[in-house]
Protein backbone atom coordinates (compact mmCIF):
# COMPACT_ATOMS: atom_id res chain seq x y z
CA UNK A 1 0.00 0.00 0.00
CA UNK A 2 1.26 3.24 -0.77
CA UNK A 3 0.76 6.47 0.87
CA UNK A 4 -0.28 9.66 -1.23
CA UNK A 5 0.46 12.77 0.31
CA UNK A 6 -1.56 15.87 -0.75
CA UNK A 7 0.72 18.98 -1.48
CA UNK A 8 -0.80 21.59 1.28
CA UNK A 9 0.73 25.13 2.54
CA UNK A 10 3.36 25.49 5.57
CA UNK A 11 2.29 26.58 8.63
CA UNK A 12 3.49 30.10 8.77
CA UNK A 13 7.03 30.90 10.53
CA UNK A 14 5.34 32.65 13.50
CA UNK A 15 2.90 29.81 14.36
CA UNK A 16 5.43 27.39 14.44
CA UNK A 17 8.17 29.73 15.56
CA UNK A 18 5.43 30.14 19.09
CA UNK A 19 4.67 26.81 19.15
CA UNK A 20 8.69 25.50 19.15
CA UNK A 21 8.66 28.80 22.50
CA UNK A 22 5.63 27.41 23.93
CA UNK A 23 6.59 23.85 24.19
CA UNK A 24 10.50 24.92 25.33
CA UNK A 25 8.88 26.07 28.11
CA UNK A 26 6.78 23.41 29.04
CA UNK A 27 9.63 21.22 28.81
CA UNK A 28 12.02 23.01 30.83
CA UNK A 29 9.01 23.49 33.51
CA UNK A 30 8.84 19.62 32.99
CA UNK A 31 12.70 18.83 33.35
CA UNK A 32 13.45 21.71 36.11
CA UNK A 33 14.57 18.53 38.28
CA UNK A 34 16.40 17.01 36.06
CA UNK A 35 20.09 15.85 37.40
CA UNK A 36 23.16 17.63 36.09
CA UNK A 37 24.29 15.48 33.36
CA UNK A 38 20.69 15.75 31.72
CA UNK A 39 20.47 16.89 28.40
CA UNK A 40 17.83 19.65 29.04
CA UNK A 41 20.38 22.14 30.35
CA UNK A 42 22.52 21.40 27.38
CA UNK A 43 19.59 22.34 25.12
CA UNK A 44 18.86 25.34 27.46
CA UNK A 45 22.56 26.54 27.21
CA UNK A 46 22.71 26.20 23.49
CA UNK A 47 18.98 27.34 22.72
CA UNK A 48 19.07 29.81 20.42
CA UNK A 49 20.92 27.91 18.12
CA UNK A 50 18.57 24.67 18.80
CA UNK A 51 15.88 26.43 18.16
CA UNK A 52 17.17 27.40 14.79
CA UNK A 53 18.06 23.91 13.49
CA UNK A 54 14.38 22.51 15.08
CA UNK A 55 12.54 25.36 13.39
CA UNK A 56 14.24 24.59 10.35
CA UNK A 57 13.56 20.35 10.58
CA UNK A 58 9.52 21.15 11.49
CA UNK A 59 9.35 23.93 8.41
CA UNK A 60 10.78 21.02 5.86
CA UNK A 61 9.20 17.58 8.03
CA UNK A 62 12.97 16.32 8.30
CA UNK A 63 12.77 15.75 11.84
CA UNK A 64 14.80 12.59 12.68
CA UNK A 65 14.28 11.33 16.18
CA UNK A 66 16.75 9.08 18.31
CA UNK A 67 15.93 5.99 20.38
CA UNK A 68 13.88 6.51 23.70
CA UNK A 69 16.11 5.97 26.40
CA UNK A 70 15.06 3.46 29.23
CA UNK A 71 16.39 4.94 32.95
CA UNK A 72 16.51 2.56 35.88
CA UNK A 73 15.13 4.52 38.87
CA UNK A 74 16.38 3.07 42.29
CA UNK A 75 12.95 2.09 43.34
CA UNK A 76 12.76 0.01 40.88
CA UNK A 77 10.69 1.32 38.85
CA UNK A 78 11.50 2.04 34.54
CA UNK A 79 11.20 5.34 32.68
CA UNK A 80 10.94 5.92 29.08
CA UNK A 81 12.20 9.15 28.45
CA UNK A 82 13.02 11.03 25.03
CA UNK A 83 15.78 13.47 24.31
CA UNK A 84 14.79 16.88 25.18
CA UNK A 85 14.54 18.28 21.84
CA UNK A 86 13.08 14.87 20.62
CA UNK A 87 10.18 15.88 23.18
CA UNK A 88 10.47 19.13 22.11
CA UNK A 89 9.68 18.48 18.56
CA UNK A 90 7.18 15.70 19.99
CA UNK A 91 5.33 17.82 21.59
CA UNK A 92 4.80 20.67 18.59
CA UNK A 93 3.33 17.91 16.66
CA UNK A 94 1.12 17.01 18.84
CA UNK A 95 -0.18 20.33 18.92
CA UNK A 96 -0.43 20.35 15.15
CA UNK A 97 -1.83 17.13 15.21
CA UNK A 98 -4.37 18.19 17.93
CA UNK A 99 -5.56 20.42 15.66
CA UNK A 100 -5.92 18.69 12.69
CA UNK A 101 -7.56 15.89 14.24
CA UNK A 102 -11.64 15.23 15.08
CA UNK A 103 -11.39 14.25 17.85
CA UNK A 104 -14.82 12.60 19.94
CA UNK A 105 -16.04 14.57 23.06
CA UNK A 106 -16.59 11.33 24.39
CA UNK A 107 -12.59 10.60 24.73
CA UNK A 108 -12.46 11.61 28.66
CA UNK A 109 -9.10 11.40 28.71
CA UNK A 110 -8.42 15.15 25.88
CA UNK A 111 -8.28 18.25 27.89
CA UNK A 112 -11.57 19.97 28.04
CA UNK A 113 -13.47 16.88 27.25
CA UNK A 114 -14.20 16.20 31.19
CA UNK A 115 -11.59 14.04 32.51
CA UNK A 116 -12.30 11.51 35.11
CA UNK A 117 -14.93 13.17 36.95
CA UNK A 118 -17.47 13.59 33.83
CA UNK A 119 -16.59 9.80 33.37
CA UNK A 120 -17.80 8.77 36.52
CA UNK A 121 -20.68 11.02 36.30
CA UNK A 122 -21.46 9.71 33.00
CA UNK A 123 -21.07 6.24 34.46
CA UNK A 124 -23.06 6.90 37.56
CA UNK A 125 -25.87 8.61 35.60
CA UNK A 126 -26.24 5.23 33.70
CA UNK A 127 -26.01 2.81 36.61
CA UNK A 128 -29.95 2.51 36.97
CA UNK A 129 -30.27 1.32 33.09
CA UNK A 130 -27.55 -1.55 33.42
CA UNK A 131 -26.81 -4.67 35.63
CA UNK A 132 -23.24 -4.40 35.22
CA UNK A 133 -20.39 -2.09 34.30
CA UNK A 134 -16.78 -3.15 33.46
CA UNK A 135 -13.79 -1.02 32.76
CA UNK A 136 -11.20 -2.82 31.03
CA UNK A 137 -7.67 -2.31 30.47
CA UNK A 138 -6.24 -4.04 27.45
CA UNK A 139 -2.21 -4.59 27.92
CA UNK A 140 -0.07 -4.08 24.95
CA UNK A 141 -2.94 -2.87 23.06
CA UNK A 142 -1.16 -0.37 20.60
CA UNK A 143 1.10 -3.16 19.97
CA UNK A 144 -2.31 -4.87 18.32
CA UNK A 145 -3.31 -2.19 16.85
CA UNK A 146 -2.73 -2.08 12.62
CA UNK A 147 -0.49 0.68 12.16
CA UNK A 148 -1.44 0.62 8.31
CA UNK A 149 -5.26 1.23 9.01
CA UNK A 150 -4.73 4.06 11.60
CA UNK A 151 -2.69 5.92 9.47
CA UNK A 152 -4.84 5.92 6.58
CA UNK A 153 -7.97 7.32 8.86
CA UNK A 154 -5.55 9.78 10.35
CA UNK A 155 -4.54 10.49 6.76
CA UNK A 156 -8.26 11.11 5.69
CA UNK A 157 -8.23 14.24 8.59
CA UNK A 158 -4.67 15.69 7.78
CA UNK A 159 -3.95 17.94 5.37
CA UNK A 160 -0.82 18.98 6.65
CA UNK A 161 2.38 16.93 4.69
CA UNK A 162 4.71 17.26 7.16
CA UNK A 163 2.71 16.04 9.34
CA UNK A 164 1.79 13.08 7.48
CA UNK A 165 5.58 12.80 6.41
CA UNK A 166 6.10 12.28 10.33
CA UNK A 167 3.45 9.87 10.92
CA UNK A 168 4.74 7.68 8.10
CA UNK A 169 8.22 7.54 9.20
CA UNK A 170 7.08 6.97 12.86
CA UNK A 171 4.55 4.46 12.47
CA UNK A 172 5.84 2.36 9.07
CA UNK A 173 9.70 2.28 9.90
Amino acid sequence: MYYQFVKTTLQPLAIIEKLIENAYHWLCLQRRHHPPNADIWLLRFNWQQIKASLLQQLRTGNCVFSPVKRIYKRDGHIIHLWCSQDALALRVIATLLHDELTLSTTCTHVKGHGGLKDCVVNVQQKLSQHQYVCKTGVKQFYQSIDHTILLNQMYAQINNKHLRRYLYRRYLY
